[in-house]
Order: C-alpha cells, then sequence, then structure tokens
C-alpha cells in the first residue's frame, strides 16, 4: 500500500515518494511546479556596473559599444558603455582640433 500523505500548500492528499519538501513541509508536484514558476518570476534582472560599462565604451570604440549591448543583461552597463563611447569621441574630436 502506498503512504499517502496531505499537501501542506493545497492540502490534497498524494503519495509521498512523488512529493516535494519545501520550507512549509511536504508539497504535490501541482504545489510545487507552481512554486518553482512563482520563482522564475519574482528573479531579479541585474543592473549592471557603469564603471565597467564605460571602460568598454571608451577604450574599446565601436567594437566594446557593440559587445557590450549585444551580450551585457544590466541596463546600467548598456548606458555606461554609450556614455563612454561618446566620451571617447568628443575627447578624440578636441584632441584633434588642438592639433590643427
Amino acid at each position: 500500500m502506498a503512504d499517502l500523505t496531505n499537501c501542506a500548500a493545497c492540502g490534497k492528499s498524494f503519495n509521498e515518494a512523488y512529493g516535494t519538501h519545501t520550507g512549509e513541509g511536504l508539497v504535490c508536484e501541482d504545489c510545487a511546479d507552481t512554486d518553482l514558476e512563482l520563482a522564475a518570476d519574482d528573479a531579479t534582472v541585474p543592473e549592471g556596473n557603469v564603471v565597467l560599462g564605460f571602460l568598454a565604451g571608451f577604450f574599446g570604440g565601436c567594437i566594446g559599444l557593440i559587445v557590450v549591448q549585444i551580450f551585457a543583461k544590466g541596463e546600467k552597463t548598456k548606458k555606461g558603455s554609450t556614455w563612454g563611447f561618446i566620451a571617447q569621441i568628443a575627447i578624440g574630436g578636441a584632441l584633434r582640433a588642438m592639433s590643427a
């Protein structure tokens, strides 16, 4: 005979062999799947690092800007790379104007 127990979340009885242990106790597969989906929705998006983005845009130029825009997940990193690229263009233009 199967060992039946009640789900700690919904109260439905189920076979213990198919349960999942959580902080609430032993829960059925349906409740465990629901908790995993909720946890995935609550996952935070990384903010990124403005300084690293700035350095990549400033010293990497066009290539650095493109690589960061494609592969970086954080919005702050992307914004930093854009400002770094703009700073590189401005400083390069100013140095070019002074040398002429």
